[in-house]
């Protein structure tokens, strides 16, 4: 009778575990709203990449990204090049890549919204907070980062960059009066 108790209580355990690991697993399906990220941010840029390092920081490699600000959308920013620090990249031939992580290929125009941490910025929400800056038929459009394929770490991403979702992008005139509205 002791062993089909802790049977039951073993499997019973393990359902409860289960149920949380799967409900954790949907969390990004609860993504924060455009307006709750542009509200959260210290600031909102138009940037491109200029340069990144990665380095070990502890056991976690970490990318440091020089940005020049094209625009600033919303929020106050004096400097004219500002460093983002974000989990991942490649150090010595191996390379870390977080899910839904931050990604900021060099020569890349984004949209970000940021938060200063230090001396410093991150990116709100991760990998949810950039939006790529793309041609698109009437001129620039933002794609969420979430619909651009990018290939791993350290590979150009000149050729390779493609819009998984077609028509998923905003004219970026659109997207910026939009996040503005949202600021004031």
């Amino acid at each position: 009778m002791p062993i089909k108790r802790k049977k039951r209580f073993s499997l019973k355990l393990l359902g409860i575990f289960s149920l949380i690991f799967f409900l954790w697993g949907l969390s990004p399906l609860y993504a924060e709203s455009l307006e709750s990220m542009a509200v959260r941010a210290e600031t909102i840029v138009v940037s491109v990449t200029k340069k990144k390092a990665s380095y070990w920081d502890g056991d976690i490699i970490r990318t440091r990204a020089t940005l020049d600000i094209k625009q600033v959308v919303a929020g106050s920013l004096e400097e004219k090049t500002v460093t983002v620090i974000y989990d991942g990249g490649v150090v010595d031939h191996i390379g870390l890549k977080v899910s839904h992580g931050v990604r900021l290929p060099e020569g890349q125009k984004t949209v970000l919204f940021l938060k200063k941490s230090g001396d410093y910025f991150t990116v709100i929400n991760q990998r949810r907070g950039i939006f790529f800056v793309l041609p698109g038929p009437k001129g620039e459009i933002a794609v969420s980062a979430e619909a651009v394929h990018l290939p791993p770490p350290g590979l150009s991403v000149k050729s390779s960059r493609i819009i998984s979702r077609p028509g998923e992008g905003v004219p970026l005139n659109n997207f910026i009066s939009t996040l503005q509205e949202f600021k004031r």
